[in-house]
């Protein structure tokens, strides 16, 4: 890798990153950022690296194990673009401003590591100005105990909080899969606050004795008992 290329490269994009992300925390310290993390010098790592500056554009690609490093922030991918603003609609300057930097778009196997999250995807676009990344193909954002699996939709990153913005469809259904909750289920000789059912009251041959089919069955039996019975 040329590194006389590679500086000029980071000439034209490492200030950008890091002057907007002082810009944007409002801090009084200029070595922090607007969560109060320190501030890194935005570096791009490459096999070949190409930059052209014109009269009003900047542009480079970067490609073969890219690494891109910042504050927070760490990007592995194939290939990198970055499209910045030269100067502004009064002609004034820009380069090394946060406005500047329209764009940077990572394809190939693109990893963004975060302290935060960490998400994969076959492309990623970058909006400085916007505070959102775009994850494209088949992207999956790993934050804590979750994962959301985004394959065949497009997610959104937003800048300061943890939000994820997905968009899917019928045949693209967003996935989330968390950590296991405890069975809410039951086991069979689990205590129960049924009452038992009542035990028999009384002796059964007792019952059959005084039963008022047996008396008729024994005045039958004694004619005596029966005239009696009459009368």
């Amino acid at each position: 890798m040329n590194r006389s290329l590679l500086i000029s490269c980071l000439t034209l994009v490492g200030p950008a990153l890091v002057s907007g992300q002082e810009a944007a925390s409002g801090e009084a310290d200029p070595n922090l950022s607007y969560t109060g993390k320190p501030l890194v010098q935005t570096e791009i790592e490459a096999e070949t690296l190409e930059a052209e500056i014109t009269e009003d554009k900047g542009y480079l690609i970067g490609r073969g194990s890219v690494k891109l490093t910042a504050t927070n922030l760490e990007i592995t991918c194939n290939q990198i673009e970055v499209f910045t603003d030269v100067k502004d609609k009064d002609g004034n300057d820009t380069l090394g401003e946060l406005s500047s930097i329209q764009k940077i778009i990572a394809t190939g196997n693109v990893k963004i590591v975060q302290e935060e999250r960490m998400a994969t995807s076959g492309r990623a676009e970058v909006f400085p100005n916007e505070d959102f990344i775009l994850l494209d193909e088949d992207p999956i954002v790993y934050q804590n105990d979750i994962t959301i699996d985004g394959t065949g939709a497009q997610m959104r990153i937003l800048r300061g909080n943890g939000r994820v913005e997905l968009i899917g469809d019928t045949n693209n259904k967003i996935r989330v899969t968390g950590r296991p909750i405890e069975d809410f289920g039951f086991e069979e000789n689990e205590d129960s606050i049924v009452p038992p059912e009542d035990e028999p009251v009384g002796d059964s041959n007792n019952e059959e004795e005084e039963s008022p089919g047996s008396e008729k069955g024994n005045n039958e039996d004694d004619p005596e008992a029966a005239e009696q019975s009459d009368e």
